[in-house]
């Protein structure tokens, strides 16, 4: 499985996270965003200081040199200093666009590594604001987490996950880590596959009159590599 630094999007790819600093931006997504990716690509801590770098506009990045925790690579430092810059930037998230966004999610089952990996960003995007505002217990997140697979998938991912964790209180949700682990373990990365369209199971009753493009695109944009558009 290949990581790190490599293996990182090139910043000019359609749907890479970018911050160009303008009025109304929302930084708190786009540190979600990058955080998450970061961290599926098993980045260190200062691997991220400077790789942040390549996603934000020129003037923002030199101002960004500046700022404590650069200079040693220390992103429980850098992070949080950026955020205190910028205290408008709540976050756009309800818990029920959370919850809407799991239940078209488990509509598709997974076909690689890839599915998986944006799925996990998409989450950690809406469900971290939602984490830090105490609107989301770890209970809570967790189980989203895991409901957002296919019941067909999610049988697999306990199959994985029952050897792993055979203590494991059959009562509480695993944690989302572990089921994220599990997931790149069950659904690798098949380079030549083409992501195919959704295979739709019975939409929940408050979705039946939701266009899935509709929301994606409010929640997100509009993603070039994303098959659900």
């Amino acid at each position: 499985m290949a990581t790190g630094l490599d293996t990182m999007p090139d910043p000019r790819s359609a749907g890479a996270p970018y911050f160009s600093g303008q009025p109304n931006e929302l930084l708190a997504a786009f540190l979600q965003e990058f955080d998450a990716l970061a961290t599926s690509h098993r980045l260190t801590d200062g691997q991220k200081v400077w790789t942040i770098l390549e996603y934000i506009s020129p003037t923002v990045r030199d101002f960004w040199k500046t700022l404590d925790g650069f200079g040693t690579g220390h992103w429980q430092t850098f992070r949080p200093t950026i955020e205190a810059l910028y205290p408008s930037a709540v976050t756009r998230y309800k818990m029920i666009d959370l919850e809407d966004f799991v239940d078209i999610s488990a509509m598709s089952r997974v076909k690689d590594e890839d599915d998986v990996m944006l799925y996990y960003r998409r989450f950690i995007q809406m469900s971290t604001p939602l984490y830090n505002l105490k609107q989301l217990t770890d209970y809570k997140r967790n189980e989203e987490f895991f409901e957002g697979f296919h019941t067909k998938d999610r049988k697999i991912l306990a199959r994985r996950l029952y050897p792993l964790k055979p203590d494991h209180p059959c009562d509480i949700p695993w944690d989302f880590q572990d089921v994220l682990e599990a997931a790149r373990l069950c659904f690798p990365s098949r380079k030549h596959l083409s992501l195919l369209q959704d295979r739709l199971r019975d939409d929940p009753d408050r979705l039946r009159s939701t266009d899935v493009t509709q929301a994606m695109e409010r929640w997100f944009g509009r993603e070039e590599s994303d098959p659900r558009l």
